[in-house]
């Protein structure tokens, strides 16, 4: 096995990442050090010939420079247990198939486990958001609808439905596996208000208005969603946002605030930040 991986702009880092699809078995990326640039990482098992890479991603836009390592074997799911133990993320205990432990009785449990779809609860943004609809939760806010866009794994769409006693929840992802998770967690979890749905953004959403939304996805498209995000939010209402860098928040806000939307608050987590906007 070997990882094949570059550093770019972090701007540019989701759009490198999907090439590296075109020759890799799993991709990933995360920032550096300097919070300007990202890592983006390949991991194949196929024979590495770097010069045929990097000439494929220049005549697709990116000048880059590819560095490989050979990855030891090991037992990649031991070792995925072994760094996701049950965590409490206030008032949520999120924990895999592996916790045999029961969770605390002052908790809602939330069992999600890692699989092929983002949100297992051990990231910084995940957290974010967990934390920001507790925060709305000790506000007394009582939400009747609930939209999660850009579902992953439905972490957020179960708390939601959790922590507001089966509040009907639509889960959206532009991606069919996630939704496939989705909707197997959901099951999992004794969710049935939770529904979910393949959309690329709102592009195959009927025209719905919700109290409260989750949006965990990246800083450039929770820009390019201001609008819709916006429109679809109920007056006095709140949008949670997240995946995006303390160095990305005010460009997100500026986006926002043309519509009315207002930071409630941000929550803010090493590098990242999680934005509360409220509709006024």
């Amino acid at each position: 096995m070997w990882c094949i991986s570059t550093e770019i702009q972090a701007s540019d880092a989701e759009k490198l990442s999907d090439l590296f699809e075109n020759f890799s078995q799993s991709v990933s990326w995360c920032e550096t050090q300097d919070e300007s640039i990202w890592k983006v990482l390949g991991y194949t098992s196929l024979e590495v010939n770097l010069k045929e890479w990097e000439l494929f991603l220049y005549l697709n836009g990116f000048d880059v420079s590819l560095q490989s390592e050979t990855v030891e074997d090991q037992d990649w799911l031991a070792l995925v247990y072994e760094n996701l133990p049950a965590r409490e993320v206030g008032p949520f205990w999120i924990y895999g198939s592996h916790i045999k432990d029961t969770a605390p009785s002052q908790l809602y449990p939330v069992h999600v486990d890692a699989a092929t779809a983002f949100g297992s609860g051990e990231h910084e943004t995940t957290q974010g958001c967990l934390r920001a609809l507790a925060y709305l939760k000790e506000k007394n806010f009582t939400p009747q609808t609930a939209l999660d866009m850009g579902c992953g794994s439905a972490i957020l769409a179960i708390a939601m439905c959790k922590i507001y006693n089966d509040l009907p929840v639509l889960a959206v992802d532009n991606d069919p596996e996630a939704v496939r998770v989705a909707i197997e967690n959901a099951k999992l979890n004794k969710c049935p208000s939770i529904q979910a749905q393949v959309s690329e953004g709102f592009e195959s959403l009927e025209h719905k208005t919700y109290d409260v939304i989750t949006a965990n996805i990246l800083a450039r498209p929770l820009i390019d969603l201001a609008k819709d995000l916006s429109e679809c939010l109920n007056k006095d209402s709140f949008l949670i946002l997240s995946g995006l860098l303390n160095w990305q928040k005010e460009e997100v806000l500026n986006a926002y605030t043309p519509f009315g939307l207002e930071l409630e608050k941000e929550i803010e987590q090493n590098n990242w930040c999680a934005l509360i906007l409220k509709k006024n």
